[in-house]
């Protein structure tokens, strides 16, 4: 078959001989452009997005008036949550081509990250008009509509992706996720068909267990539910590069790193970081509730999970990770770089405060949550706690995005990982425990206007009714507890792991987090 025009074009730009650094020792290599963004795209799959956007962005450099790099280089950008670097990327994108379906895609992508959801409907229909056989585009439209609530054209979405592309597993996961029987017969006869495959890739052989074994959930087949999570975990786990090592390291290093006189003297900025309002914790454990009954405040803008410290530690560290950025902050001027990680963290999350206050729900801010009170003294920090076992199984049957929370695949790494957590979040509380509020989500289902005024006084926010009423909050939730939060504060998802005590082995041991038991120490 002849070759298009733009497959040619493609085809010229790939050939292209670059230059490139693709490994972390600096060394440059002579590559084609094809080569090199083969290699960006290993590294985006293993979750390394800033090394990957890294070589993209140089391919995009040196071949100019080649979209596909730059593409590349906004969605690693868009996963690391660096929302300026990703318009920069999509923009120029867009100079060269602006009926591109990826770059339309991506646009898409950044208005939902700044919770614009209307623009980004609006962008992915008219790539839809453009090229109406692209299942991608349709799926991206079935997940907009899912985050906003509007179930019935989520569901349109995706059935017609999978019209355009009946073997989308990816897309099947998703409209397994939507609330009630979203997966027909058909759909679900063609999901099962395709796992009896031996050569079904990974992914997909993962998409697919986790579909199913959504819809065994929704008619009450525990076991054919417990039995597809399982493969679909085990699938997943396959694709990760993890080492559980790096939980009991980052445990170690905080404790030799953060010491008690830290939090007993003043810096010359003790007024900085009023109106921040930092929620942390484990996935699943409530975090995206709390938000939505915050964000329900009109005092109060939302910044999802933006990564925003994560990314000052970054260029603190020159991209060495925020283990490296902790030691140079500590060798000395540390004033200076505690007042520059504060700058760079409010230049990353500006877009976001548009009122007084400003939540931010990146839950691994806890492996770095010592830096919080000595960046911006004044701001509040939310601890969001949950039965661990209800906790744990609540990750365990969810897919995250991109490769972040890779021990949640496997129940061993699961229980191993939930007690560094424990143990990090004890170890902050000792050091300054007045700073943090925990949140027990239990509590929260049974009182909840209780919960919800201390919550807002620990916040220092006046109450407001509407906190109360957050199901009305319009905002999207990017999380997967978009269907939870829609429906209101219920127990359903109190003990349900019990039906499957006998397949959740290593997560059954573990103990409650004790807040009374971290004040107590912290007072002895």
């Amino acid at each position: 078959m002849a070759k298009s025009k733009k497959q040619k074009q493609q085809q010229r730009f790939e050939s292209r001989l670059v230059s490139v650094c693709v490994d972390d020792r600096g060394s440059v290599q002579k590559l084609s452009a094809g080569q090199s963004l083969e290699v960006a795209r290993a590294l985006a799959r293993t979750g390394s997005y800033k090394r990957a956007a890294e070589i993209a962005s140089e391919v995009a450099r040196q071949v100019p008036k080649f979209v596909y790099p730059l593409n590349l280089a906004a969605d690693c950008y868009l996963l690391l949550g660096d929302l300026v670097a990703a318009e920069q990327a999509i923009e120029s994108a867009l100079a060269i081509n602006r009926i591109d379906w990826a770059t339309l895609r991506a646009q898409a992508s950044l208005y939902r990250q700044l919770d614009r959801y209307e623009e980004a409907i609006e962008v992915i229909n008219s790539a839809i008009k453009m090229h109406p056989g692209n299942e991608v585009l349709y799926e991206n439209l079935g997940t907009l509509y899912s985050e906003l609530g509007d179930y019935e054209k989520a569901g349109r979405s995706y059935t017609a992706a999978l019209k355009c592309n009946p073997h989308a597993t990816n897309t099947m996961r998703l409209k397994a996720d939507l609330p009630e029987k979203s997966l027909n017969a058909r759909e679900v006869a063609a999901a099962e068909r395709m796992l009896e495959s031996e050569d079904l890739p990974d992914t997909d052989r993962r998409n697919l267990n986790f579909a199913i074994a959504q819809t065994r959930q929704q008619v009450g087949d525990s076991e054919g539910q417990i039995h597809h999570l399982h493969a679909a975990n085990k699938a997943h786990r396959k694709t990760l590069n993890y080492n559980m090592a790096q939980e009991t390291a980052a445990l170690d290093f905080i404790r030799s790193s953060f010491a008690p006189d830290l939090y007993n003297s003043e810096n010359e900025w003790q007024s900085r970081g009023h109106g921040l309002i930092f929620v942390v914790g484990m996935p699943r454990s409530g975090s995206s509730l709390v938000e939505q009954i915050l964000s329900s405040h009109p005092e109060v803008s939302a910044a999802g999970e933006s990564n925003a410290l994560s990314l000052a530690l970054n260029e603190l560290s020159a991209g060495r990770g925020w283990m490296v950025a902790v030691r140079e902050l500590f060798a000395g001027d540390t004033e200076a770089k505690l007042k520059q990680l504060g700058d760079s963290y409010l230049r990353h999350t500006e877009r976001f405060r548009t009122r007084t206050f400003m939540t931010d729900k990146t839950l691994g801010n806890y492996y770095f949550l010592g830096l919080i009170p000595l960046i911006f003294p004044e701001a509040r920090i939310v601890h969001t706690i949950r039965n661990p076992v209800d906790n744990c199984f609540g990750c365990y049957r969810r897919l995250f995005n991109g490769s972040s929370w890779a021990y949640a695949y496997d129940l061993e790494e699961l229980a191993t990982a939930y007690r560094c957590y424990q143990d990090m979040m004890r170890y902050w509380q000792q050091l300054f425990p007045s700073r943090v509020f925990n949140l027990e989500y239990e509590a929260l289902v049974s009182s909840q206007q209780d919960t919800t005024r201390a919550l807002l006084r620990h916040c220092g926010l006046a109450w407001d009714d509407r906190c109360l009423d957050f199901t009305a909050n319009t905002r999207g939730v990017r999380t997967n507890s978009f269907g939870q939060i829609r429906s209101g504060l219920h127990a359903q998802g109190i003990g349900q792991w019990e039906m499957f005590r006998d397949h959740l082995g290593p997560i059954i041991s573990l103990q409650p987090f004790d807040p009374d038991e971290i004040r107590n120490r912290a007072g002895s």
